[in-house]
Parts: structure tokens; C-alpha cells; sequence
């Protein structure tokens, strides 16, 4: 995928993603939010937003740093994520996209 926009992420909200840790380790985590960035009411193509992924636990064992993300319609998305903290669900990462 060339140019990752809000759109293409919206349809899937609340969907499983899975997480490349390494090699041999994969997680999945649910797609929770879809936001623009910005002070435009419009999402615009080319206009950055920012998606945050929860999984269930509280543990807060991801590093920072880019993951393969991978969605069964979409594929393989390479995404910096960086953990936001939990909320009474579980452990969320956001990733934002310019």
C-alpha cells in the first residue's frame, strides 16, 4: 500500500489487527479509534490522522518502535507505535500517519 489515508482505516474500526512482534511472536489488537489530525472539519486524503490499537491486558510490554501491523483486507502496514497507557479495557498504542 503507497499512501496509507483515514480512509482506508475507518471501515475497519473496532476490527482484530495483528501485531508482528517478531518473527515468531504475533499479537492481535482491536482497532479502537480513527481520528483526524488537524483543525479541518473534512478528512482530507493527504491530511494526517492518528489510529490507536488496544489489546486486553494492562501490560505495557511493547517497546516503541515500528511494527509490521497486518488486517486481512488491508495487509501489511508498517506502523510506529507508541503506548498511550491503558483505559479500564486494556493497553492502547497509537500510531500516527502524516
Amino acid at each position: 500500500m503507497e499512501q496509507i489515508t483515514y480512509g482506508d482505516f475507518k471501515p475497519f474500526l473496532n476490527d482484530t489487527f495483528r501485531i508482528e512482534v517478531n518473527p515468531s511472536s504475533l499479537i492481535d489488537m482491536d482497532l479502537v479509534s480513527v481520528d483526524p489530525l488537524g483543525n479541518t472539519i473534512e478528512q482530507d486524503a493527504n491530511q494526517a490522522f492518528a489510529v490507536v490499537f488496544r489489546r486486553d491486558t494492562d501490560d505495557d510490554n511493547l517497546l516503541q518502535r515500528i511494527y509490521t501491523v497486518t488486517h486481512p483486507e488491508m495487509g501489511d502496514i508498517e506502523a510506529f507505535l507508541v503506548s498511550i497507557g491503558a483505559d479500564e479495557i486494556g493497553m492502547r498504542y497509537e500510531a500516527v500517519f502524516t
